[in-house]
């Protein structure tokens, strides 16, 4: 058979998944009035802060972190290392992670209460659980469950950088399958 006498098949055609709302049902576009009343109900600050905790995935955070520190006792901020190298894993190669030393942040009050009761349904006060999560990650550097923590203290308290740092963090050394954890509170961040 020559190559002139090869038959021709032509691929089926691909099947149209997209939904093309607009070929089909056009609606003129609203009166101003309707769109002025929709902006003044919207509220750009408002924001619904969403935290995933390790206890989702069947850790007890409470086995990471040291004990409560005796009353009058110093307190101290969970620092993560800032300076982790530079990876795919640490998301650096996104413009928010990169300069997020720019990031507006306000303090999520919505997750105060989850920080306060971290361990225990009993509420804590803030600055006895910072205390409890920088000393845990003094004696761990390397805990991603710490770092995530610490990352939620950042975000109670209003530094969306050192929030940032703590997630990189955790991205760093969460293994694979618990790396949704600290996506969900980089996404509110950068989100914000």
């Amino acid at each position: 058979m020559s190559g002139s006498d090869t038959a021709v098949v032509e691929d089926d055609p691909l099947p149209d998944v997209l939904l093309r709302v607009r070929e089909r049902v056009a609606s003129p576009p609203p009166p101003p009035h309707v769109c002025d009343r929709a902006n003044k109900l919207s509220d750009v600050k408002h924001f619904t802060s969403t935290w995933l905790s390790v206890s989702a995935k069947s850790i007890d955070i409470a086995e990471y972190l040291v004990p409560s520190p005796a009353v009058g006792t110093q307190l101290e901020e969970p620092i993560c290392r800032g300076d982790l190298p530079a990876s795919m894993h640490t998301l650096d190669h996104l413009a928010g992670i990169r300069h997020r030393h720019l990031l507006p942040h306000f303090p999520e009050m919505g997750l105060r209460e989850a920080l306060q009761t971290l361990t225990d349904r009993t509420p804590v006060s803030v600055d006895l659980m910072a205390t409890r999560i920088a000393r845990s990650l003094a004696k761990n550097e390397t805990s991603w469950v710490v770092a995530t923590a610490a990352a939620l203290y950042w975000r109670v308290v209003g530094s969306g950088e050192r929030a940032v740092d703590c997630l990189r963090h955790t991205l760093h050394y969460a293994p694979r399958h618990m790396k949704d954890i600290p996506l969900i509170s980089l996404a509110n961040i950068l989100h914000r």
